[in-house]
């Protein structure tokens, strides 16, 4: 005999008593309907069910407890050693989804009734736990509203579909587009964002590639945010180098917006090069390629594409990307600010441009990601060519520094008099070549 407890989507909490191994308990009981739909498509689901179906018969249906929160309830599970055979009556019992998600087609469940009898009790426990939940909701609903009878009205809805098959199928389909209006479809895709990684590697991305601290003093977190472009196959990894002609027009960028406190409000748009070279300074400064404000977002707009033009007010228009020759990698960063109730003061020029500066008027920064461009001998053309017609002068060409200026300190003597050396032969040279009306003087043979 062996003790253990399972969490399963952060509310049910269950203690067993069995022989069988906690992630056999785990899979069969609460995550069982999503484990097989998760396989339902796949050429070895009857593999997957026959395994699954193999491990119910080590459960001991008598000795499973389960706990929910601060409510012990001590249910035997007899479905788990009833036979395979059953009436088809019971099919409406065993799980009836009360999802209010408009679909194409009923939800049935995947595997036909009694052929895995732990599949049969997973289901009619949370069909179970959904109804009580669903009536206690409803009470709180009949009592004077207030901020927190609100949040546990809202926690009890939540907690009543996230594991409700047909809600949890048609997020696996969909991926919530078209429904963020729904707590539930918002909940499975921020955990959908934070488990499958992407918003782990952007944030490594931004703070090993340096846009913590170079561009901003810190971040939190961002909204899921992603952005292609007509030559990309699919989305563009964050932080990855791009040939700079695959931006001679502003990517599609998508948003959506899962905060509940960041919904219904204005946002400003803005794309920075972080590594444009200052030629006073012999620095490096931000450059402002791209400024948008004023756009409207919320949940219901994750497919807008915040480039199209009739997407808030466009102050600066999209200026591509353009490293010289000679530069080191840019990085080319997309911000969404999160406008404060009095909006700041859009730029007016394109150099010397500071992110802080818009953070210190209450902008808050609610997504972020980037790409990385540098010169290519393959792209001189292109980016030759594009400069003129941007900024209406050459490309300019960066060089290495003197040796002096490069170590930071003057020639030694022996140095020094080379130096001196070859200026006076230089200039002996000119004047042996050259006269005095800049005339070459060639002497006839």
């Amino acid at each position: 005999m062996s003790s253990s407890s399972v969490t399963c989507c952060c509310y049910v909490t269950i203690t067993l008593v069995t022989n069988a191994s906690p992630m056999s308990f785990h899979t069969l009981i609460i995550c069982l309907p999503s484990v097989i739909e998760d396989r339902r498509k796949q050429k070895v689901g009857g593999k997957v069910i026959s395994d699954l179906a193999v491990s119910a018969s080590t459960l001991d249906p008598h000795s499973i407890s389960l706990s929910m929160k601060s409510r012990t309830a001590t249910r035997t599970l007899a479905a788990a050693s009833r036979p395979a055979t059953r009436p088809a009556t019971l099919a409406l019992s065993r799980y009836e989804s009360t999802s209010s998600a408009p679909s194409s087609s009923t939800w049935q469940p995947v595997v036909p009734a009694g052929q895995i009898p732990a599949y049969d009790a997973a289901l009619a426990y949370l069909n179970d736990y959904k109804s009580t939940t669903n009536s206690e909701s409803e009470r709180l609903r009949k009592q004077p509203s207030t901020p927190e009878r609100s949040a546990r009205i809202r926690h009890l809805e939540l907690s009543s579909l996230v594991n409700d098959p047909a809600t949890r199928r048609e997020f696996r389909e969909t991926g919530g587009k078209g429904s963020m209006d729904r707590p539930v479809m918002r909940h499975l895709a921020q955990k959908k964002w934070e488990k499958e990684g992407g918003l782990d590697r952007l944030m490594q991305r931004v703070e090993q590639m340096g846009v913590v601290p170079d561009l901003v003093g810190g971040i939190r977190g961002s909204a899921p945010i992603t952005f292609s472009t007509s030559t990309s196959e699919g989305e563009v990894e964050p932080g990855s180098f791009q040939l700079p002609s695959s931006f001679a027009q502003p990517p599609k960028l998508n948003v959506q917006i899962l905060d509940d406190s960041a919904s219904e409000g204005l946002y400003t748009l803005l794309v920075v090069d972080a590594d444009a070279p200052n030629y006073e300074t012999q620095s490096y400064a931000q450059r402002l390629h791209y400024y948008k404000s004023d756009i409207a977002l919320d949940y219901t707009t994750g497919e807008q594409d915040l480039f199209a033009s009739g997407v808030g007010k466009e102050v600066l228009g999209w200026e591509a990307p353009l490293p010289p020759r000679g530069t080191a990698n840019h990085r080319y960063v997309f911000l969404l600010l999160r406008q404060p109730s009095t909006s700041p003061a859009s730029p007016s020029d394109r150099t010397d441009f500071d992110v802080r500066s818009l953070l210190e008027q209450g902008a808050e920064i609610t997504a972020l990601t980037l790409f990385r461009a540098k010169w290519a001998k393959e792209e001189n053309t292109y980016i030759e060519e594009k400069y003129r017609e941007v900024h209406g002068v050459e490309v300019p060409v960066f060089e290495k520094a003197p040796k002096e200026l490069r170590y930071g300190m003057p020639l030694n003597k022996k140095s020094m008099e080379r130096e001196r050396i070859r200026e006076e032969a230089w200039e002996q040279a000119l004047r042996d070549t050259v006269g005095e009306n800049g005339e070459l003087k060639v002497e006839r043979v």
